[in-house]
């Protein structure tokens, strides 16, 4: 009876941390520390949709498009529908993140080897530990990492690289029709512009050390 008990824990405790449907094999995490996580990343919800540049997205079954975006500020996700009208968006404390659908559940993978797995609300209804494996590891970087999906016989792309962002997400169907259903070309311009006069002023910084020093050599305090 005791064995038959400690099963119907083990299963429950399986279901819990799985009805998410992460492509991560994951393990719990305890209520303290999912507490804190909870408290620390902050997560809100959004009801206007960022214009930044994105580096990770994912689409469900349904055609609806999670995009990660790019930015110095708080990690920030938007949500489309299939023909790129936004729903609704994320708002929380971490920079480096990637994004899965299971269904209308967004999982969002931190840093920090945790998944969160939110609902449209904006409700954080589990929080796992992503285990530190090679499939796991193979797992992030060959498919939540990459910039294509091919969903129901749609691909969905993201193109106009610059950096480690894209300014766009392309959606082309069975013909080979194209459309644009994400655009942040203005966002990636700036990006491009500000990257430019950093340069810009880095080199001029070195040209002119570089002119004093030759200009001004140091004087030689060796003794004869």
């Amino acid at each position: 009876m005791l064995y038959l008990f400690h099963l119907l824990i083990t299963c429950l405790c399986f279901f819990t941390f799985n009805v998410t449907g992460s492509g991560f094999s994951t393990t719990a995490v305890d209520e303290e520390r999912k507490e804190r996580f909870i408290t620390n990343v902050d997560l809100k919800l959004l009801d206007e949709p960022a214009t930044s540049t994105i580096e990770c997205f994912d689409v469900n079954e349904d055609g609806m498009i999670a995009l990660g975006h790019t930015g110095s500020s708080p990690g920030v996700i938007s949500v489309y529908s299939s023909d790129g009208m936004f729903r609704y968006g994320y708002t929380f404390n971490c920079r480096t993140f990637y994004v899965e659908w299971y269904k209308d559940i967004l999982n969002i993978y931190f840093g920090d080897e945790l998944l969160a797995s939110v609902s449209p609300s904006g409700e954080i209804i589990n929080v796992s530990e992503v285990e530190k494996t090679v499939e796991n590891n193979s797992y992030c970087y060959s498919y939540l990492d990459e910039v294509k999906r091919n969903v129901n016989n749609t691909e969905y792309e993201m193109r106009n690289c610059f950096l480690s962002s894209y300014s766009q997400l392309v959606k082309i169907d069975e013909n080979g029709k194209e459309t644009v259903l994400y655009s942040a070309q203005t966002s990636q311009n700036a990006q491009i512009g500000i990257t430019i006069v950093v340069v810009i002023v880095f080199v001029g910084v070195l040209l002119i050390v570089g002119f004093y020093h030759k200009e001004n050599p140091e004087p030689d305090t060796e003794k004869s």
